[in-house]
């Protein structure tokens, strides 16, 4: 099967040192890709930094529901994993989710109840008002 899209990546400034967390950094076919860093600045602050993206296509095997189930287990596994270094956390990626769809949607709710419960939460949720 010829499947195009998907892939994880993070630049990161010459000048500024980082360290792959392999054990964190998750591939699993069409359901889950991750690369997450921790990072030092000139500062001497650290953070994480991860990059995170769920396939918006379908799967061979599993329903639209597993799928999602899959994938947010996953995601659960990882956050859960680095809030244990006492970091700042900055998830960036494309989840294929509309979070403008949380009361219609339940994956969205369940997403955005993830993040709550973890302590994280989703910026960049103002709707863009057209005039």
């Amino acid at each position: 099967m010829n499947v195009q899209g998907g892939g994880v990546g993070i630049f990161v400034k010459n000048n500024l040192k980082y360290y792959v967390l392999p054990a964190q950094s998750v591939f699993v076919d069409r359901i889950f890709e991750s690369l997450l860093i921790k990072l030092e600045l000139p500062d001497s602050r650290k953070c994480i930094i991860g990059s995170v993206y769920r396939p918006g296509t379908c799967h061979p095997t599993l329903s639209n529901s597993n799928l999602y189930d899959n994938f947010s287990e996953l995601l659960a596994n990882v956050l859960n994993e680095v809030s244990s270094f006492n970091m700042p956390l900055y998830i960036l990626g494309d989840l294929n989710l509309d979070v403008l769809q949380y009361d219609a949607s339940r994956q969205v709710s369940d997403y955005l109840n993830l993040l709550f419960k973890l302590s994280q939460n989703q910026r960049g949720l103002l709707p863009i008002r057209r005039q």
